[in-house]
């Protein structure tokens, strides 16, 4: 089983292992996560305005002397939402991470995660967005 925590905070889960013949309730367990702020390796401030969705741009380069595949994951989709789910870039190569946002509060400034993760959903590397 896998937890991946979209926000930061304490969470208490329910998980049940069913045997999916018969229905029966094989075992209970109740967890609680505790999830803290992830390591940024940047962080961007964006102005947007209220209810018009804008696209941009963020050059991203590969330190690795090795071609790596990239998972893209957001803290927050209705804020912000990567264009391409995944991303292939080569040895010390670039990419452009495409990016969209919405500010949808006329809160003064939203924080939202960008997560590179590796195939197996290891994070590699976390931007932090503030949506102002």
């Amino acid at each position: 089983m896998r937890f991946s925590p979209r926000g930061m905070g304490t969470r208490r889960l329910q998980v049940n292992l069913v045997d999916v013949d018969s229905r029966e309730l094989i075992s209970g367990w109740i967890l609680t996560t505790t999830a803290t702020a992830p390591a940024v390796m940047r962080s961007y401030d964006v102005d947007a305005l209220i209810g018009k969705p804008m696209n941009k741009k963020i050059i991203f380069q590969n330190p690795w002397d090795v071609p790596r595949r990239f998972v893209l994951t957001s803290s927050d989709e209705t804020i912000m939402k990567p264009r391409n789910a995944t991303m292939e870039v080569a040895p010390h190569g670039t990419a452009y991470l495409r990016l969209w946002f919405n500010a949808k509060t006329s809160e003064a400034a939203t924080e939202v995660y960008l997560f590179l993760n590796d195939d197996a959903g290891q994070n590699e590397e976390a931007f932090a967005f503030r949506v102002l």
